[in-house]
């Protein structure tokens, strides 16, 4: 494959699995892929900030606020104001978001395992390894990153 097309295809993947997720969850759970990424979020960080969960699934605060509010209204989880802060918000998982967590999983791992199926256990530990490299360099300091170029 050329070098210059690699930016262009991980960019269509992202955005051809967000599709089928989306369709998928929606279908067989109820729950958007959006919904179900903070569910799985709040699943390891219940009664988190708002803002820790919009830094969690690398959204901004606006576009999390929105997020929650469709999510309170469907039931799935509960905003409350924070005890130690006037201005802050939590977020906590309900019954209902937790059972679509684990409707989910067995969903995600027919996807998974539809996408890996043709991939040797070698080749995708290479995939992992370069999906991994692409969120560190997210998680590193972007202006060093950028800087090299």
């Amino acid at each position: 494959m050329k070098q210059n097309q690699l930016f262009f295809l991980a960019q269509r993947a992202q955005h051809s699995l967000s599709k089928l997720g989306d369709k998928v969850f929606q279908q067989q759970i109820g729950v958007s892929a959006a919904h179900l990424a903070a569910l799985f979020y709040l699943v390891r960080n219940n009664n988190c900030l708002l803002k820790d969960l919009s830094a969690g699934l690398d959204l901004n605060n606006s576009a999390v606020t929105g997020l929650v509010r469709r999510m309170e209204a469907a039931d799935l989880v509960v905003k409350s104001a924070c005890d130690n802060d006037g201005r802050a918000f939590r977020v906590s998982i309900t019954e209902k978001g937790l059972a679509a967590t684990n409707s989910a999983d067995p969903v995600v791992e027919k996807i998974s395992h539809l996408l890996t199926s043709d991939f040797s256990d070698t080749e995708m530990d290479t995939v992992l390894r370069f999906f991994a490299t692409i969120v560190a360099v997210k998680e590193v300091e972007q202006g060093a990153f950028l800087g090299s170029f």
